[in-house]
Formats: structure tokens, sequence, C-alpha cells
């Protein structure tokens, strides 16, 4: 048998120290050095956003490292987004500050919750988040361990990125 290797349809890993590419909405991103350059979004008074890609990308994973540095209250998440349409309409794959991963989707803002399971979230420690979606079932994997997956297809393609929610 052999093994299958899809191709990479992007990456950044921002060692060029800019974010040129990348549409945001809310919060305060900039490419810091935390032990190599990363994206950081550094603002805890709103939902912030960045997307980068093509709404035409279908079947995909996408793959972070995310690190929590602090929370402004309960029910507030870290993570990335997959098929994002738009900055309202994505599947997102989060680090809750109740100590979580939460696969859920945002459709005109709105959260719906579609799995969560208990994974020891603590600020200031990376984490790798993977949230692929194929066909109509995306599932979540927390340092390589897969965690949740359901079945939902409100979004057949979209954009990539990370998120942070802190308002409910």
């Amino acid at each position: 048998t052999s093994t299958a290797h899809a191709a990479t349809i992007f990456s950044d890993d921002f060692q060029d120290g800019n974010a040129s590419g990348w549409s945001t909405s809310g919060g305060s991103w900039s490419v810091v050095t935390d032990g190599s350059l990363a994206y950081r979004q550094a603002s805890t008074s709103s939902d912030a956003k960045a997307q980068t890609g093509s709404i035409a990308w279908t079947d995909y994973a996408v793959t972070a490292r995310v690190k929590p540095l602090a929370w402004s209250g309960t029910d507030r998440s870290v993570g990335v987004l997959a098929r994002a349409q738009n900055m309202t309409n994505y599947y997102q794959l989060g680090l809750t500050n109740g100590g979580a991963l939460q696969l859920a989707k945002r459709v005109s803002g709105g959260l719906q919750v579609l799995a969560s399971a208990p994974a020891g979230i603590t600020t200031g420690t990376w984490y790798t988040v993977r949230l692929g979606v194929f066909g109509s079932t995306p599932p979540g994997l927390l340092d390589g361990n897969p965690l949740i997956s359901t079945g939902d297809s409100p979004f057949n393609g979209g954009r990539v990125g990370p998120f942070r929610r802190d308002r409910s």
C-alpha cells in the first residue's frame, strides 16, 4: 500500500514578518516574535477574525499552532476558521477558557456549538489544532488526537484563518 498525500493549497508561517493577504475584522492583529514569528491578536475587548484564501476552496484541513494568552470573561475561545463565506458565516474549532476543544459554526454571526470535548486548556501553552472539512463531517484534532466530529454541511467551501471569541 502507499500513503496518499494532498497538495498544500496555502501556507503562511509569517517568517517574512508580515501578514500580507490577510483580511481582519475586530481586534488588534500583528506579526510578533514568540519563539518564532507568529500572527497575534492582542485585544480582549471584542471578537476578532482574520481570513485568507478563496471561497472556492472545498475539501481541506487547516492546521495552526494556537496559544491562548488571556481570557476576558466566561465562554471565550481561540482557534481556527474553515469554509469561511465571510466574517459572519464559517466553521470554527477553538480552545475554550473552560478547558475544552469546541467545534462550532457561525451563521449570520449566531453561534451554534456542534461538538465539544474536554482538553485541559491552559493559558501560555502552545497547542496544535486541526480542523478538517471534508464532505459533511468536519473533524477536530488537538495535538494530533482526534477529539470531536459531527455531520453538518451548510457551507460548501470557503476561506481559512484564526479567530478569538470575546463575546457570547
